[in-house]
């Protein structure tokens, strides 16, 4: 290793220090929520403190309202007033008179109250003297009438006052309590009205400025909805689900501070029910609204990430660059191979690795330089030696030529084996040569098995039979050419040579199905056999057959379609010999016969 240049490994190490720094940003943020979180724990116990106060203030005033309606209700003035019966009508509108002057003052002295009413069936429809007394079918809260069974008072939810401001009413919570005579019967009820203004100044006057977005909830003795409160006015309001979901929330949680999700925002729920009179008042604050003290510090914290980030990025593109750029050069030296330039030199490299590869690229190409031109050279004598092998070549045309003038001459003459000899050896050499091609058809081949069979048969009269049973859509598929010549040569010179004439020897063809791609052609004599040293499925040459044209058949098939195909030879199943031929199904119009011819070329 020369000096000025370092190593990959020490390079993957400066590059892991970048992702450590990465990770330290990483914990950065994770610190910054760390410290939101105990920011919001510290910040919602101020609040439980303040909770604390509202809901003192806030119990003065229910409680004022619950002793007022306590005295109204058990005052004899208003019990003799309901009990006793008025046949005068004088005295009906006098006693009414006198209520109503009892009830103004009671309100007039006491400013929380927003108002009263007396609901009995004492009262009738008739011109009034005042509007606090009324009769029972004129009860606004009718629906609430069945929790004054068990108990004998009640709050009600709050809701707009009807009567004084239909355009814009005031929203009041309801507090009624029953009347009863001196025997115990219930003979009438008091509502008392407590503006809810006056619920949501108690917070107004102390709410946080920095926290504007909050909202509060007040839960009677039963856990009920008693009204929701939004001292600041904002945009933050809660709807029915919310709502709904928080009551549920306080029935499970106990006292204290939680985090809880309203309309996928996180926000704090602090509760704290009034150990005294078991109210309870729940303020939900939004983490964005607690979290605004902090948006500058984390404005600087996003400016150093993206900052840090920025710097990685440029780092990561610079080393980057440096590591991409020996792979670059040695594209370009492929490039210059590709365009025959075999002297492209690769510059060194700082780094180690892409030197000693830089290095083994110039070898590699000054290698293939002295291998191509050695190959050139080979091509040379090649194409030389192919040339004279042309020139001494006989033109097939004239062969073509030579035998039809033979055939003629032979049919002038009335020579008719002559003849047909010469006819069936022309078609011989035709479909053997088949214009240099390499396939041909099963039929054609079958073809080129019947000439050489004919020009026997005229040569050994009477000495063997020979018949085809082949499936007239296999005769369609491509096979090499000559590969069923040597086997039919074969059966005639070393089957029944030299055997007694028989009345029955034969040579037969026919193929069997080996599944839908694959096929087999079964020649098969009953000639002398094989010796059984010579049963094998990998065909080996022997002195008693033209050995080396059978193995030049099954080395063909092999090179043209693969191992699993071939040629394997054995005894007949009585006597003779059965040659086996395996081959692929191919279609004349098969792209793949193309594709054959087109390797072989």
């Amino acid at each position: 290793m020369k000096i000025g240049q370092i190593r990959l490994k020490p390079l993957l190490f400066l590059l892991l220090i970048l992702l450590c720094s990465f990770f330290l940003l990483s914990v950065s943020v994770l610190n910054y929520q760390i410290v939101s979180k105990i920011i919001a724990r510290e910040l919602g116990g101020a609040q439980l403190e303040l909770l604390y106060n509202y809901q003192s203030r806030m119990m003065g005033l229910i409680e004022n309202i619950e002793s007022t309606a306590l005295n109204i209700s058990t005052h004899d003035k208003l019990r003799d007033a309901l009990e006793k019966d008025y046949t005068n009508t004088y005295q009906y509108f006098t006693m009414r008179k006198d209520l109503e002057d009892w009830l103004n003052g009671i309100m007039f002295s006491n400013s929380k109250i927003s108002s009263i009413y007396i609901y009995s069936d004492k009262f009738k429809p008739r011109p009034k003297v005042g509007n606090h007394l009324l009769p029972l079918d004129s009860i606004q809260w009718s629906s609430e009438l069945s929790r004054l069974n068990s108990v004998n008072s009640i709050w009600i939810q709050s809701r707009p006052e009807t009567g004084k401001n239909a355009q814009n009413p005031k929203r009041i919570l309801t507090y009624v309590t029953q009347i009863y005579s001196l025997s115990g019967a219930p003979i009438g009820y008091v509502e008392v009205n407590l503006d809810a203004e006056l619920l949501q100044n108690v917070i107004r006057s102390d709410t946080n400025q920095n926290l504007p977005n909050q909202a509060f909830l007040l839960l009677d003795t039963e856990g009920r909805l008693m009204s929701d409160l939004n001292p600041g006015q904002s945009a933050y309001k809660l709807n029915d689900a919310e709502r709904t979901r928080i009551v549920d929330l306080s029935h499970q949680l106990d006292q204290g501070i939680y985090s809880i999700t309203l309309d996928n925002k996180p926000s704090l729920y602090i509760n704290y029910p009034n150990k005294y009179s078991n109210w309870g008042l729940i303020e939900i604050t939004p983490f964005d609204s607690m979290f605004q003290i902090l948006s500058e510090f984390r404005h600087y914290a996003i400016l150093i990430g993206a900052s840090g980030l920025i710097i990685i990025f440029l780092v990561a593109s610079f080393l980057s660059g440096r590591l991409i750029a020996p792979i670059r050069d040695i594209l370009a030296g492929f490039k210059s191979i590709e365009a025959e330039i075999y002297s492209s030199v690769l510059k060194q490299h700082v780094i180690f690795e892409f030197n000693q590869l830089h290095v083994s690229f110039g070898r590699m190409a000054d290698r293939l330089k002295h291998n191509i031109d050695n190959l050139h050279k080979q091509h040379a004598l090649i194409r030389e030696a192919e040339l004279r092998a042309l020139q001494n070549q006989i033109n097939p045309h004239f062969l073509y030529n030579t035998l039809d003038i033979i055939n003629c001459m032979a049919a002038e003459k009335g020579i008719t084996e002559i003849s047909l000899v010469a006819n069936r050896l022309a078609n011989l050499f035709r479909i053997g040569l088949n214009k240099g091609n390499s396939f041909v058809t099963l039929r054609e081949e079958l073809e080129h098995c019947l000439a050489y069979v004919d020009i026997q048969q005229i040569r050994f009269p009477d000495k063997f039979s020979y018949t085809e049973t082949v499936e007239d859509e296999l005769k369609q598929c491509l096979v090499p050419k000559v590969i069923l010549q040597p086997f039919i040569e074969n059966a005639i010179k070393h089957g029944f040579t030299g055997l007694p004439a028989r009345p029955d020897a034969r040579i037969r063809i026919y193929t069997k199905r080996q599944g839908v791609s694959a096929y087999q052609i079964i020649v098969e004599d009953n000639g002398r056999g094989l010796p059984s040293s010579d049963e094998t499925a990998n065909p080996r040459p022997n002195p008693l057959s033209s050995g080396y044209g059978v193995k030049n058949v099954n080395e063909r098939i092999r090179l043209y379609f693969g191992r699993e195909f071939g040629i394997e030879m054995r005894s007949g199943p009585v006597r003779g010999t059965q040659v086996r031929i395996t081959l692929p199904v191919i279609q004349a119009n098969d792209e793949r016969g193309t594709m054959y011819e087109s390797i072989i070329s």
